[in-house]
């Protein structure tokens, strides 16, 4: 999976378990489960479980992201840095408004 940050495409961070290499999506998504439905209610009843899940986990790393962008006007330059980009992913990357 490649990753568009500042309109260049990156790879996203690695991480090795035993000899396999993967990012930490690989492993949020290997421990939550498929969310796409089949079109079939005996598969469709767990993907949506895993669905609320990934939904809950997304929500709760937007929170943190916005508790960050929130020191976006900060004087210390790397609390700057930090806020500033974190408030950049959230206007620009997700629309979210202020």
């Amino acid at each position: 999976m490649l990753i568009v940050q500042a309109g260049e495409i990156v790879e996203p961070p690695l991480t090795l378990i035993g000899d396999m290499k993967m990012t930490i999506y690989d492993i949020v998504k290997k421990l939550v489960g498929e969310i796409s439905p089949a079109g079939a209610s005996h598969i469709d009843g767990e993907r949506f479980k895993n669905l609320e899940v990934m939904t809950t986990l997304a929500q709760l790393l937007i929170t943190d992201i916005e508790e960050v962008a929130k020191l976006k006007d900060r004087h210390e330059h790397s609390i700057k840095q930090a806020g500033e980009f974190a408030h950049k992913f959230l206007t620009e990357e997700l629309l979210i408004e202020e």
